[in-house]
């Protein structure tokens, strides 16, 4: 039988556009990335470097304060701080978005590492295990957001940011809610580290000590691998937090263990050279000489203690909880006022109800185009609460193979466009998500061998142009510059944002009808820089736009 192929081209220009795997069983593990963040930010802000050693200096007049406090009451009771978290799972529908059960888990998990409730705590070996004490720090997920709604304080965000660049510190903004009233964790497929796209092994997590940034920034967060969340991995985020609450690496301010004897400023952790992946004897040839000292013997080291890169995390000493709890009662990054009554009421933290589901949902094969009397499959994403009911419906005729389902098939039989509504809810209320699908007509707009010139004003009729990221630079018509002519559609790449996407698609065109199934582009391209790795892409699609494959 004869049989007509529809094709669609579409033109893309990608500025500094990248795209990165990571394959866990090929690659290291590097534990935390905090301080090769932190100096890669201060290297490009200098004033940022200064403030930071000025509330550095100003935090250790403050733990001073805090041990002569302790020396005088040793046997008062501690005051309970509650810190309030909010998980933020970045995902574009892979593994990465994980079971809200998982970080409860491990937020459970970091809660026994703070109050010396870990199952191996007896095996912690001496003096060290009598140095570990209750922190008296707990976590708790907040349940009421910025804007006063219930929340079940993990929040599920379809965004191609989970393939996160650590040195690109725009990231954060529209994920984070205010730090200065939730601890923000940002969970990601994988964290892609400063000055290269490939290296450094695979990154558990990062962030940035109190006083980097300033009170309220939005990159005062926690940035963690999906992948170390589960059972005892989760000391990974303990040690992120300890972080967070300005401790130091036991081996001092670097990401590189087991290099020159480092010492994180307080007495009863040894100076060492740090471990990594490994568990060797408290004595072993990393410990660091230090006489003088009257908790720990000359040449140990805390091998097991959280904050060094050892396989064997189990604990933290007095001296660090002390530190810990002295960041939490300081006006450094404002710390003080996450476990303030009023934040603690205003976050919610002590509700356990349930909240009402919020929708979301994606196209399996993401694509919101589909051929007139086509169907296109769509996934239930919601999160927040349990859905107990879903509703899938469609204006313009569009109907679902089960609307009832999380899972559905939808055909469209009118062209233009269809508003497609997932609804919803469980006892607690309920929520609609409505997404638009551009149905378009099958018929091709191009039958017979066909030349474009762009010599008419705008684009060509039945021609279209995507800006995927909004965008103020895109293709546009000019008359500088024509292989035969005077016109032509060009992207300003010296002007463009990094990592933009625009793209022209012609009308579709029928292949058949073209004698030599030929398809030819005259281009013209100069780099701005070694570092403008633009990328122009032909990719055609046989279903209207539906799905699209590299010609």
């Amino acid at each position: 039988m004869n049989r007509k192929i529809y094709l669609l081209l579409a033109l893309f220009a990608g500025i500094n556009l990248f795209t990165q795997t990571l394959v866990k069983a090929q690659q290291a593990i590097q534990p935390c990335n905090t301080y090769d963040a932190m100096e890669s930010y201060f290297k490009t802000h200098p004033e940022a470097r200064q403030r930071y050693e000025a509330q550095q200096e100003a935090f250790n007049l403050e733990l001073e304060k805090a041990f002569n406090y302790q020396a005088s009451q040793r046997s008062a009771a501690a005051f309970v701080y509650t810190v309030p978290v909010v998980f933020h799972i970045l995902h574009t529908g892979g593994p990465e978005n994980i079971n809200d059960q998982l970080c409860i888990n491990a937020l459970a998990q970091v809660n026994k590492d703070y109050a010396r409730t870990g199952n191996d705590v007896g095996t912690i070996a001496q003096p060290f295990q009598n140095r570990y004490i209750n922190s008296d720090i707990v976590f708790q997920l907040a349940r009421k957001d910025p804007n006063g709604n219930c929340t079940s304080g993990i929040v599920h965000r379809y965004d191609t940011r989970t393939d996160w660049s650590q040195s690109n510190t725009g990231n954060y903004n529209g994920i984070t809610w205010n730090p200065t009233k939730y601890l923000n964790i940002i969970i990601v497929k994988n964290i892609i580290p400063q000055g290269s796209v490939v290296g450094g092994g695979i990154i558990v997590g990062y962030t940035y000590k109190p006083g980097t940034w300033p009170s309220g920034a939005s990159q005062d967060a926690i940035v963690y691998n999906y992948g170390f969340l589960s059972g005892l991995d989760a000391r990974s985020l303990s040690h992120e937090i300890g972080h967070w609450f300005n401790l130091s690496h036991t081996f001092g301010n670097t990401n590189n263990p087991g290099v020159t004897c480092g010492d994180d400023g307080l007495y009863d952790t040894p100076p060492t050279k740090g471990n990594f992946s490994s568990c060797p004897s408290s004595l072993s040839g990393n410990a660091c000489a230090v006489s003088g000292n009257t908790v720990w013997t000359a040449g140990q080291q805390n091998v097991e203690n959280i904050m060094d890169y050892s396989s064997c995390p189990k604990n933290f000493t007095s001296d660090q909880t002390t530190a810990m709890r002295t960041a939490l009662a300081s006006a450094i990054s404002s710390r003080q006022n996450l476990w303030q009554t009023a934040n603690l009421i205003a976050t919610d933290v002590a509700n356990t109800s349930p909240c009402a589901p919020i929708a979301e949902y994606f196209s399996i094969n993401s694509s919101y185009t589909v051929c007139a009397g086509g169907s296109l499959s769509f996934k239930d994403y919601s999160y927040n609460g349990p859905v107990t009911s879903y509703n899938w419906s469609g204006d313009q005729g569009a109907f679902a193979s089960a609307p009832n389902n999380s899972v559905t098939i939808v055909t469209f039989p009118t062209i233009g466009v269809c508003n497609l509504s997932l609804t919803v809810g469980n006892a607690q209320g309920s929520s609609t998500k409505v997404r638009q699908v551009q149905v378009m007509d099958p018929t091709p707009g191009i039958l017979t061998p066909h030349t474009e010139g762009f010599e008419s004003i705008g684009l060509p009729l039945g021609w279209t142009l995507i800006n995927k990221n909004l965008g103020s630079v895109t293709w546009e018509q000019t008359w500088d510059a024509a292989y035969e002519g005077g016109a032509s559609y060009y992207i300003n790449g010296s002007t463009a944002a990094g990592s933009q996407e625009d793209v022209l698609v012609t009308p579709i065109i029928d292949v058949q009808a073209n004698a030599d199934k030929s398809f030819n582009l005259a281009t013209a391209y100069a780099q701005k820089t070694s570092s403008h790795n633009d990328i122009l892409k032909i990719e055609g699609s046989k279903d209207c736009g539906g799905t699209w494959q590299n010609i």
